[in-house]
């Protein structure tokens, strides 16, 4: 009987059974692959860079700073309160009291006061001195040239009696040549003759002096008015001068600080009877219709694929995110140098330099137990900047891509390897 069995054991298949859970494990790790690569194939991510930054106003914020050191005697305005350019904001008053209890600026302005009072009247002084002095000259000139003028009528009569008398003496020269006259009546006429000469030499003389003496004062009279400019100009040159310093002195002792422009008064920092020191910041004025932004302060290591238009994720300090959110905001501007860490005030990680980015806000508000609470000037943000998208095998090869650009760099084309 076993015999007879045997051959059709032999003809049949040997068929070994397998477990169900091997091949659903299989069918299971097979889609998680395909899954896996499915993931980093086609998902991406972003690299975020974290940075600091605060709320600020954009362009038009001018910031007000005492000009001297001193104490805020009046402060004429309010916080909100609009103002126009001109108007007044702030009173500083920078009066100093000696040992004696005297006040320096102010005994310094009385002084100065009566130097430029001293200068008024040596300036009237002088005017009055220039006036006498120049009627004086024109009415030597005019009395002179009157006596000029009576001398050469004398000489025009004193030439007709030399004339005369050389006739005269001529014709008795000739009766004595002919004996008709004594020499003595000769003698006579020439002494008459000569005394005539005589005469009208000393009245040409005494024309030709007056004459110098005109134009002497003419040219007297002419430099009168070069000397009257040159003293009152040392005048004005002095009383300016003088006036430079009281207004030196009086700006120091009191100074009004007026608007620069039209705006909003905001962050009232000084108030009445409060010391303040020179360039010390006193308050802002914000123009009408100013919107807040958000300055950052971006390390260099994570502006190379910063643009504008990039988004970012803003999360305020007074407004902890985990309650109240994040809120986002748009690059519109990046700067294109750097500024040192020491001339910004930073919350978190310090480097060396940073950029400065403005950010456009979506919403000048945040949203608080149903309410919109304004944003403040100078809030505190920490942001986290978009800085690179790629998919996720990118990121995987980051280190192959990596280590081939810097081989490439280090061997040149052609180099013998």
């Amino acid at each position: 009987m076993k015999k007879s069995l045997i051959p059709s054991n032999q003809d049949r298949q040997i068929l070994l059974a397998k477990p169900l859970s091997l091949r659903l494990f299989s069918v299971i790790g097979t889609v998680a692959i395909l899954l896996v690569l499915l993931f980093i194939t086609f998902f991406e991510y972003t690299r975020k860079e974290h940075v600091y930054g605060i709320v600020t106003f954009g362009q038009g914020v001018v910031k007000i700073q005492a000009p001297i050191t001193g104490i805020v005697s009046k402060l004429h305005v309010e916080e909100g309160e609009v103002v126009a350019p001109g108007d007044p904001i702030y009173t500083v008053t920078g009066e100093k009291t000696s040992s004696n209890n005297e006040q320096i600026y102010a005994g310094m302005y009385r002084q100065l006061e009566l130097k430029k009072e001293f200068i008024s009247q040596e300036r009237n002084r002088l005017t009055a001195l220039f006036e006498e002095d120049k009627n004086g000259l024109t009415g030597k000139i005019k009395s002179l040239e009157k006596s000029s003028t009576e001398i050469s009528n004398q000489i025009e009569i004193q030439t007709k009696q030399v004339t005369l008398s050389k006739s005269v003496y001529e014709r008795f020269e000739n009766l004595v040549s002919q004996g008709f006259a004594p020499t003595f009546q000769l003698e006579e006429r020439q002494q008459k003759y000569l005394e005539q000469v005589t005469i009208l030499h000393r009245l040409t003389r005494e024309q030709a002096e007056l004459r110098q003496q005109i134009v002497d004062l003419h040219i007297e009279l002419k430099r009168l008015p070069l000397k009257f400019n040159n003293q009152i100009s040392s005048l004005e040159t002095s009383n300016a001068s003088l006036t430079q310093e009281s207004l030196g002195n009086e700006s120091k002792r009191e100074q009004i600080i007026k608007a620069s422009q039209a705006g909003k008064i905001t962050a009232i920092l000084a108030k009445e009877g409060q010391a303040v020191s020179e360039g010390e910041i006193l308050t802002s004025t914000v123009p009408q219709g100013a919107e807040l932004e958000v300055l950052l302060y971006v390390p260099s290591r994570a502006i190379g694929f910063l643009t504008p238009g990039a988004n970012v994720l803003i999360r305020y300090e007074s407004y902890p995110y985990q309650k109240f959110g994040q809120y986002s905001g748009t690059i519109k501007e990046i700067s294109s140098t750097t500024v040192r860490s020491n001339e910004l005030k930073l919350a978190g990680p310090v480097e060396a330099n940073y950029y400065l980015i403005r950010v456009e806000l979506t919403q000048q508000h945040v949203i608080a137990y149903g309410h919109k609470m304004r944003l403040q000037d100078g809030m505190k943000v920490e942001a986290d900047v978009l800085v690179d998208t790629r998919k996720l095998y990118e990121w995987l090869l980051e280190p192959l891509y990596s280590a081939k650009g810097h081989l490439s760099t280090q061997v040149q084309p052609g180099a013998p390897l």
